[in-house]
């Protein structure tokens, strides 16, 4: 299965999956089989839990009942942008340049967010208020993660 993200990156609603959702709906959704196992970081702490869908490509982090925060894997060939007749797939357009040039030219509005840029690391939000962090180093200079969050606006958190 491959997923086009276009959506997502317009609005933070990732196909049948958007925070807030309770576990419940979160299970009616996908399934057991999509899900996998409920993960407990702290196993003497119950109220966070991760699921990790479709092998291992989606993170999702329940917090208190419902989905806190998820994160889109780009170094699999799982998650794309479709765009001009073309898939571009996340592990292809994951440096700073080439993903802000596609953001520019499918009119997804973005912007640079400090609270999460520092050190070697850049971060940018989307108008779907979709976290990307670019992480710069001498092994890697490209996207680390795709992240939506619970709060409406990341500055504000």
């Amino acid at each position: 299965m491959l997923m086009n993200i276009y959506e997502f990156l317009k609005t933070g609603v990732l196909g049948q999956l958007s925070v807030k959702y309770t576990e419940e709906v979160l299970r009616q959704n996908f399934g057991a089989g999509v899900l996998g196992d409920k993960l407990f970081p702290d196993k003497a702490y119950n109220d966070v839990y991760y699921y990790y869908a479709y092998g291992g490509v989606l993170e999702i982090c329940v917090s208190f009942g419902e989905v806190s925060h998820f994160n889109v894997t780009i170094y699999e060939n799982f998650f794309y942008i479709e765009y001009a007749d073309k898939k571009h797939y996340l592990s292809e357009v994951n440096t700073f340049p080439a993903f802000t040039d596609l953001l520019d030219a499918m009119k997804i509005n973005w912007t640079f967010l400090s609270k999460y840029s520092f050190g070697k690391q850049l971060a940018i939000i989307t108008e779907g208020n979709v976290v990307i962090v670019f992480t710069f180093n001498d092994q890697e200079k490209s996207a680390d993660k795709f992240q939506i969050n619970l709060n409406d606006r990341f500055e504000r958190a």
